[in-house]
């Protein structure tokens, strides 16, 4: 009897023993399933959060540069008004000599003076919505949206300032564009961000994005990123 007991006792044992390596092993095996699904989960937040930080570094150099053509803008309008006024000095200095021999051009220093006054107003005109676009932009920027607008007469006055070889106005001609076109032509060629495109636009990126499409698609051309402006660019350089 205590053989047969003996021998009932130790099937227990290995069945148990058998029963609990098992166990360990499941228990092994879900917690490297459970550390691969967290390491997962991890590595994907990881990646997404390195994107929307290198999105975030785009967005603020395409602003950056957005201050920096702005000021170059300014300073080539302070520019063209000092070369007016070098001018006007030029010909002052020639009345005084001519005064000697009884010849004054006065008409043309008036003519001369007349211009300059059409082009310092024309400079702070364009000053004036410079500064517009840029707290459109702030505005977008702290409170999500801006209340300030361009109106169709100061579009107008910017395109004619970015557009001095006159290629938007050609090829909205050419092509069909429609104003919403020409206007987002017109900051293409300033070198501005998607993002700032769609503030001052007071559309998405993805409106900005299909109208890109669109534009080019009148034009015969294929969609790529940055297309649009880089052919602009091309057709007011030749």
């Amino acid at each position: 009897m205590k053989s047969v007991f003996g021998f009932e006792n130790t099937n227990e044992i290995r069945n148990t023993a058998v029963i609990d390596f098992f166990l360990l092993i499941s228990l092994l095996i879900v917690i490297v399933l459970l550390l691969g699904v967290l390491y997962n989960k991890y590595w994907k937040r990881a990646s997404w959060q390195q994107q929307d930080l290198l999105k975030i570094k785009q967005e603020l150099y395409k602003e950056q540069e957005l201050n920096e053509g702005l000021q170059k803008q300014y300073a080539l309008l302070k520019e063209e008004l000092k070369q007016k006024d070098d001018n006007i000095l030029a010909l002052q200095n020639e009345i005084i000599k001519y005064k000697k021999k009884r010849q004054t051009p006065q008409e043309k220093l008036e003519a001369l003076k007349e211009q300059r006054s059409i082009w310092k107003q024309e400079i702070l005109e364009c000053q004036t919505i410079y500064m517009k676009l840029q707290a459109i932009i702030d505005n977008c920027k702290t409170k999500g949206v801006s209340k300030e607008t361009l109106t169709e007469e100061e579009w107008l006055k910017l395109l004619a300032k970015v557009d001095k070889s006159d290629v938007v106005t050609n090829l909205s001609i050419q092509y069909g564009f429609v104003e919403k076109e020409i206007y987002l032509c017109c900051l293409s060629l300033m070198d501005l961000s998607v993002i700032n495109k769609a503030r001052i636009m007071g559309n998405t990126r993805s409106t900005i994005y299909r109208m890109e499409q669109r534009i080019l698609e009148k034009m015969g051309e294929d969609y790529q990123t940055c297309k649009l402006e880089k052919l602009l660019k091309s057709t007011m350089n030749t």
